[in-house]
């Protein structure tokens, strides 16, 4: 009985990782880090660090009836310094997948930047633009999506906006 119970319980999780026809992971990596000069101010010190980074995106087709003719479209999300959700690191690229042969595709550089503010005391700040996360859709030659990840799962609207060229 409970190996019955198991398996009903885990054939549907297995139909919907399949369902798509692509393994689908991304991370980000840092190319290089740049610690700014600090600069005197009248109030105190201000120095501004960037970090030049890339989404490495990696997928491989896992399923042979699902097209292997693709076109890859991502958009990295940050957050701003005043704590907006905006689009950086935009690309797409076509392909062709073969089954079971990992591909590893990598965004075009983007910066963020970090500011901080040494006030002498009470008026310390330190204000920075921060990776919120990404999204990646794959679509065959028709424009039927075949494949998709939203890291995390909560942008994924903005994202599919921002993919499509809508202003959000």
């Amino acid at each position: 009985m409970k190996k019955i119970l198991l398996l009903t319980l885990c054939l549907p999780l297995f139909t919907f990782a399949q369902s798509t026809g692509y393994e689908l992971t991304g991370k980000f990596k840092t190319v290089e880090k740049e610690k700014g000069e600090e600069q005197q101010r009248l109030r105190g010190e201000i120095r501004v660090d960037e970090a030049v980074k890339v989404l490495q995106i990696d997928l491989r087709r896992m399923n042979p009836t699902v097209s292997g003719n693709i076109k890859v479209a991502w958009v990295v999300l940050i957050k701003d310094m005043q704590g907006k959700l905006r689009g950086v690191g935009k690309g797409e690229q076509k392909m062709a997948a073969d089954v079971g042969i990992p591909i590893q595709i990598e965004s075009e550089t983007f910066q963020l930047k970090e500011v901080r503010m040494d006030g002498r005391g009470a008026r310390d700040r330190k204000m920075e633009q921060e990776i919120e996360g990404y999204g990646v859709v794959i679509v065959d030659l028709k424009g039927e999506e075949v494949g998709a990840r939203f890291q995390p799962k909560s942008i994924e609207t903005q994202a599919r906006a921002l993919l499509k060229g809508e202003k959000r």
